[in-house]
């Protein structure tokens, strides 16, 4: 299997709220993801 990432960098001052979006994540794209094999 073909491992695809990438890395960013966050401003300090926006990590907050960068975390509180990505947990805001829709059940249905959470198993759409899972579905399609990606993960993390």
């Amino acid at each position: 299997m073909k491992t695809v990432a990438f890395t960013m960098k966050l401003k300090p001052d926006v990590a907050a709220e960068y975390k509180r979006r990505h947990d805001e994540l829709w059940p249905e794209l959470t198993r759409a993801l899972l579905d399609a094999g990606i993960s993390d």
